[in-house]
């Protein structure tokens, strides 16, 4: 017996967006007209010499290995609404940032581990269509 209601097999359940399509005139009308990004400002927080201090206790405490650390991500309720962002607390401690998507990474040298943070940067506006199309 039929309902006349047609389901989608599984795997395409996963891959299925509400959004709808963006019309050639919008994309070619946001690409249009924005100022130019702000610089970003890179002053050492306060906590920098603390958290120096963290990472080479974490360094010493896993010579050899190299470590990881996401600040993770921002999670989406009610379809475009975020939840309030807090970055793990490990990233926060070792790092003194809290900004999304952003990861430490810290590789093995010769004097312990050399530490690098990777940081997302802004959609550009002109070349995507992330900056105004991203939940």
């Amino acid at each position: 017996m039929s309902t006349g209601a047609e389901t989608l097999p599984a795997s395409e359940l996963a891959t299925t967006s509400y959004d709808v399509d963006v019309s050639p005139a919008l994309t070619a009308f946001m690409r249009e007209g924005w100022a130019d990004p702000a610089e970003p400002r890179l002053e050492p927080a306060e906590v920098a010499p603390y958290t120096a201090k963290r990472r080479a206790a974490l360094s010493a405490a896993l010579p050899g290995r190299a470590i990881v650390v996401p600040a993770g991500r921002p999670k989406i309720r009610n379809n475009d609404v975020p939840y309030p962002f807090r970055a793990n607390s490990d990233f926060i401690w070792l790092t003194g940032s809290g900004e999304p998507d952003s990861v430490l990474v810290m590789v093995p040298d010769g004097d312990g581990h050399s530490a690098t943070l990777f940081a997302r940067s802004p959609a550009p506006r002109s070349e995507s269509e992330e900056f105004y199309r991203d939940r």
